[in-house]
């Protein structure tokens, strides 16, 4: 039940105005969000392969129907480029080839964009790394205004922070407000180590790259630091995440964050006592949501006493990050080898947050999982079931993304393996209190697509959504897609006496209680009956009121329930 539902009963009990009714009912329609057809993306003729190859990385989309993705494809002439679609009004265009500068490229033309985000329709800005006329990657930068977007610029470092022989290239974006971007990305620095940088828009205007610093004495000699995602709260506060190489070169999970545009220095993830391996660190965050400034969580694994691998979260209050927190399953639901990890995570309002993931069942099978969090604590993770005809045997599942647009609407996306062992999508809606039934992409495709893979997904409104990807046609081709939900709120109804009562009844309170990594331009495909309800954490005092309020006329219901899912 939703806080406005709840606020409302409370109200109106605090006015007396408590209700009973002569068998009148509240009816709502049940009704789930519809995936469209997938879509492979079209191109102008001429322009795409007849053997394509081309994915879409990423989507965003400031407003139901208006969204922009943006990947790479391979052309007529066997080229790699950076291309983006937009949809305005639910249809989506023609794709558009990222224009250049002339002379700025190496021959064969190599540029993708891996990352973009729009603070309104039409306006963006998209990252990613191109071959330069020296025939090394480098990172650029591209925006849309009204649609149409401008001539990729180069991203410029300061001299003798590069390796001489350059390799660089954007991964992420997160842009707030209007021309305030903040951007990520990898580069190879004058030792030739992998470290990270960070790039900002303010007014307008790119700002040069910046390498990100560590507290001191926290890296290894041989620096290696990868960077996961980032997102910006309000511009210039923005927090990034991702793993470095430690001085005991082990994998360990940072966060760094930023605030008025001024980054601070990573600092590795903190532990409670006698739960992280103190000599094999396998860690890493992989994902992160900021609700506003200084509230955010982020997710990842870790490598516990015992050598295993354990989904774990942290979150910040205040801008103050807490300690590790594992993620509980239930009773003999994992492996005696524990190994489970989170890949995404979404916080709506602070502090309630849903996350994904995937972990080893009690058969040794990897299987996809959410858990939510609310009322200060994470609740016990809940597997995701793909039903037993489809899927293969062993099973094989994972969920990879998750968007919330509220409390109560979210979607979640994974990948599983079918009964023929071809790796299939699966999606399943958070929608008024209910885990909808997986459900799985339609293809208009002659023959059966051999794999899909979802990359990214964006809900403006619950249960509207778009989510952006490859799949693998029946010719054994690579194509970019795009799929769209859609979703009516379905109105209440109420049926039977229009006379007011009041009545007031005490009810009890009753406690129930591998790692894959994807270059810039691969060049084949990765291989890669739920409707439980989200665990109720919320609760009433005991002998809490249940209310049922009729207005005269038969205009309103209002239900409080024994205990409220907030």
């Amino acid at each position: 039940m939703s806080r406005r539902i709840r606020l409302i009963s409370l109200l109106l009990t605090s006015l007396g105005v408590v209700a009973t009714h002569q068998s009148p009912s509240l009816v709502r329609a049940s009704t789930s969000p519809s995936w469209g057809i997938v879509s492979p993306v079209v191109f102008a003729s001429g322009v795409q392969s007849s053997t394509p190859d081309a994915v879409l990385r990423q989507v965003s989309c400031p407003a139901v129907g208006t969204c922009t993705a943006v990947g790479n494809f391979r052309s007529t002439n066997g080229e790699y480029e950076a291309f983006a679609a937009t949809s305005s009004n639910g249809t989506w265009t023609t794709a558009v080839v990222i224009p250049f500068p002339s002379g700025s490229q190496h021959s064969p033309i190599d540029s993708f964009l891996e990352s973009v985000s729009c603070w309104s329709p039409g306006e963006c800005a998209a990252v990613g790394g191109f071959r330069n006329t020296d025939g090394r990657i480098q990172p650029f930068v591209t925006t849309s205004s009204n649609g149409s977007w401008s001539t990729a610029a180069p991203v410029l470092f300061a001299s003798n922070v590069q390796n001489s022989n350059p390799y660089a290239y954007l991964t992420s974006i997160s842009c707030p407000s209007t021309g305030a971007c903040s951007a990520t990305g990898k580069f190879k620095d004058v030792n030739g180590r992998a470290r990270i940088f960070n790039t900002s828009r303010v007014s307008g205007v790119w700002e040069q790259a910046l390498p990100m610093a560590f507290v001191p004495s926290v890296q290894s000699s041989y620096v290696n630091a990868e960077p996961s995602a980032i997102t910006c709260a309000t511009a210039g506060n923005c927090v990034l995440v991702g793993r470095f190489l430690n001085s005991s070169f082990d994998d360990e999970a940072f966060v760094v964050g930023s605030t008025n545009g001024v980054w601070g220095d990573a600092q590795a993830v903190s532990f409670p006592p006698n739960i992280h391996d103190p000599f094999n660190h396998n860690d890493r965050l992989d994902a992160v949501a900021c609700a506003s400034p200084g509230s955010c969580t982020a997710v990842g694994r870790f490598r516990n006493t015992s050598g295993d691998l354990e989904a774990f979260s942290i979150s910040s209050v205040g801008g103050v990050w807490s300690t590790a927190n594992p993620i509980s399953f239930p009773p003999n639901s994992q492996t005696a080898q524990l190994m489970s990890r989170l890949n995404g995570v979404s916080c709506p309002t602070p502090p309630d947050c849903i996350a994904v993931g995937e972990f080893r069942n009690q058969s040794g099978e990897r299987q996809a999982f959410h858990v939510s969090f609310s009322n200060g604590n994470w609740n016990t993770a809940s597997p995701i079931s793909i039903p037993t005809n489809i899927q293969n045997s062993p099973q094989d599942s994972t969920a990879r993304l998750v968007d919330c647009t509220t409390n109560e609407g979210c979607l979640v996306t994974g990948t599983f393996d079918d009964s023929n062992g071809n790796t299939r999508t699966f999606s399943t809606f958070f929608v008024d209190g209910i885990w909808t039934a997986a459900s799985f992409p339609a293809y208009p495709i002659s023959g059966s697509p051999y794999g899909g893979f979802i990359d990214s997904i964006d809900c403006p409104m619950i249960g509207n959504c778009a989510a952006v990807g490859s799949f693998q046609d029946s010719a054994f081709n690579r194509e970019a897609f795009t799929l769209v939900s859609t979703y009516s709120i379905p109105s209440t109804t109420t049926i039977g006496s229009t006379n007011t009562t009041t009545s007031t009844t005490s009810v009890p309170t009753n406690s129930s209680p591998e790692e894959t990594s994807i270059p810039p331009n691969p060049g084949s495909l990765p291989s890669v009956d739920s409707s439980d309800r989200l665990p109720e954490t919320g609760g009433t005092d005991p002998g809490a009121v249940l209310v049922v309020t009729l207005i005269t006329g038969g205009i309103l219901i209002v239900q409080a329930t024994r205990r409220w899912v907030i």
